[in-house]
């Protein structure tokens, strides 16, 4: 069922009313016809335009935009889907994909890519979702939505692949840092700094005659600055397992050492890899044509001759990677060149890894990020390849040349302004709630993601100007843990503002640490575990600030309520701090950690 009301807000901001497609039901979904493993893409084109978002959502938002809905059935050999969505009207298409269990009311969400997002998020009219792991003989859905927008027409996409791990049996890409501070799955800006890892995770030679792992090739879209790149195309301060780059012994296993080739050549036919600067921008790319519905055919790959030393002639060059040598092969004189050596690997079973390739890239620059499509274009991707393919392994034309490619589309917005500032809210109790209201002039859309820790409540959301965000926040814990939202504002297809915003939340169960329930704690900011009362008035001691005469430490006279003469004041263990008020009437407890430093909390006034 769809959300009409949501619908009808919307297309009164766009102020254009559409037909329903036919499609906009997932029981009413279209069938992309003619899926057969290891088969050339199926595409069709749709529209959004007139659709109704859903009542259910993910980050994608799919509860909040126009959501058409796709069917693919698979055979008895997918283990993989690739889907691509394409479009000249949608700016920020995206991608989301269910498994049937009984019928449409009973579909499960999938994670998709290598890399396990929950959704894919499209940016410069494209979004693709490729190496999604499937299973056999199911019935999946594909929603495609429009990220901000009324929608319009789009091609998407689809096929299986049958063969997804026969050596390297998990992989994906991790982004680890954003200099921007805000959330690791974008969208992401102009000049921003990227931490990026290209994992093997695990490789299996039990099945292919013993080959090792021996190469990562990356591949990089347009949209990253050239600055990131030395001469031959190596990603600046690049490491392997923490480890430098062309460092001797830098590998996992034995002698193997790790470093950057530009003259490593492929040892058999191959006709799905293709090669070519495909950007136009100077360096040469890679892509295989059963995983990328983009990917031109320029003729594959050309073999060498012969095992185990190779090189007369040479195979193709392949583009610059990653490649291991210094386990000696069957040759007399040992690497490189790779192909006379084996690759990092002790075994002939499974087990080994894992391998992180890790590096940081910058985005290009507006107005540089606006040249043409390709330069907004932050894509990751990565080839994996044995010694069976480029090394002095044996045996006949390699089974990891099934192996699949890896691919990540970043969201990007290239825009020419990206204000941002900063709002801490006021410290509250677990319990209590947020009211915020986000509005900034000229957004005309926000979306949020939060950043809660351990405490329950806070919500990721979307919504127009003046939104209000009223989160109920429950905190547990000790002491106190800090929420952070971070919003990001469009204007458009744009992002323009982002803001972060964080609340210090205060545990309930025991404040103080003393062992006893705030809820039954005669002192609830000071630890006091006997709960000594003295004078029988509800409130313990150690929080009895009320007495009319003086403690004197030192002097019988006190001249005020604590008077200490010649002597220190001895907190012992500081679990409960040291509580005063603030000339504005706040109360703060203020704590010391164990280097010295002290703490404040906002803690309500004792009564």
């Amino acid at each position: 069922m769809k959300r009409l009301f949501s619908f009808i807000i919307l297309n009164l901001c766009f102020a254009i009313i559409y037909a329903q497609p036919y499609n906009d039901l997932c029981e009413d979904a279209t069938i992309i016809p003619n899926i057969v493993s290891d088969g050339a893409f199926v595409c069709i084109s749709g529209s959004t335009q007139g659709a109704l978002p859903e009542e259910i959502s993910n980050g994608c938002q799919i509860g909040d935009f126009p959501t058409v809905w796709y069917k693919v059935t698979t055979d008895g050999l997918a283990t993989l889907l690739n889907v691509q969505v394409s479009s000249v009207d949608i700016i920020i298409p995206t991608i989301s994909i269910f498994r049937q269990n009984t019928d449409c009311s009973d579909i499960i969400p999938i994670q998709v890519t290598q890399s396990n997002f929950g959704c894919v998020v499209g940016s410069n009219g494209e979004a693709e979702a490729f190496g999604t792991d499937i299973e056999t003989d199911q019935v999946y859905y594909i929603a495609v939505s429009s990220l901000n927008s009324s929608g319009g027409i789009f091609d998407i996409c689809a096929n299986t692949i049958s063969s997804a791990s026969n050596c390297v049996t998990s992989r994906n890409i991790q982004i680890t840092s954003r200099s921007s501070g805000g959330s690791l799955e974008g969208p992401f800006f102009p000049g921003e700094t990227i931490g990026v890892c290209m994992n093997v995770n695990s490789y299996n030679a039990g099945n292919n005659g013993c080959q090792w792992f021996q190469g990562l090739i990356p591949v990089f879209g347009n949209g990253w600055d050239p600055s990131s790149f030395d001469g031959n195309g190596q990603p600046l301060n690049a490491n392997i397992n923490g480890n430098g780059i062309g460092v001797a012994g830098n590998g996992l296993y034995s002698s193997a050492t790790w470093d950057w080739f530009t003259d490593v050549d492929y040892h058999f036919d191959h006709f799905n890899y293709q090669l070519g600067d495909f950007d136009g921008n100077g360096t040469i790319d890679m892509c295989n044509l059963l995983f990328d519905p983009d990917c031109p055919n320029t003729g594959g790959l050309m073999g060498g001759c012969c095992n185990p030393c190779w090189g007369a002639p040479l195979g193709t060059i392949l583009p610059g990677g990653w490649f291991a040598y210094g386990n000696n092969g069957s040759c007399p004189t040992p690497g490189p060149p790779i192909r006379v050596d084996w690759g990092d690997g002790n075994t002939c079973g499974g087990g080994m890894g894992p391998w992180a390739f890790c590096f940081e890239l910058t985005i290009r620059s507006f107005p540089d990020c606006s040249e043409d499509p390709s330069t907004s274009n932050v894509s990751l991707g990565f080839f994996s390849f044995s010694d069976g393919q480029t090394g002095a392994w044996t045996g006949g034309a390699s089974i990891c040349a099934f192996d699949q490619p890896v691919k990540i589309s970043l969201p990007m917005t290239c825009c020419e302004i990206l204000g941002e500032d900063e709002v801490m809210l006021d410290t509250i109790v677990s319990g209590q709630s947020i009211n915020f209201t986000i509005d900034e002039p000229g957004i005309e859309y926000w979306i949020w993601s939060v950043n809660p820790g351990p405490v329950e409540g806070a919500m990721p959301g979307s919504g127009g100007p003046e939104t209000v965000i009223i989160d109920t926040l429950i905190y547990t814990g000790p002491n106190y843990h800090t929420v952070y939202y971070s919003f990001l504002g469009y204007n458009g297809s744009c992002t323009v503002f982002q803001r972060s915003v964080s609340v210090v939340v205060i545990g309930i169960e025991d404040l103080d640490s003393d062992g006893i329930t705030d809820s039954l704690d005669n002192c609830v900011a000071i630890s006091n575990s006997d709960q000594a009362d003295e004078d029988i008035d509800g409130i313990g001691d150690a929080c009895d600030f009320g007495t009319e005469n003086g403690v004197g430490i030192g002097t019988t006279a006190p001249a005020t309520s604590l008077q200490v003469t010649g002597k220190s004041i001895f907190i012992d263990n500081n679990s409960g701090g040291l509580l005063m008020r603030s000339p504005d009437n706040s109360c703060w407890i203020v704590r010391i950690d164990n280097n010295g430093n002290l703490t404040q909390i906002k803690v309500p006034c004792p009564e």
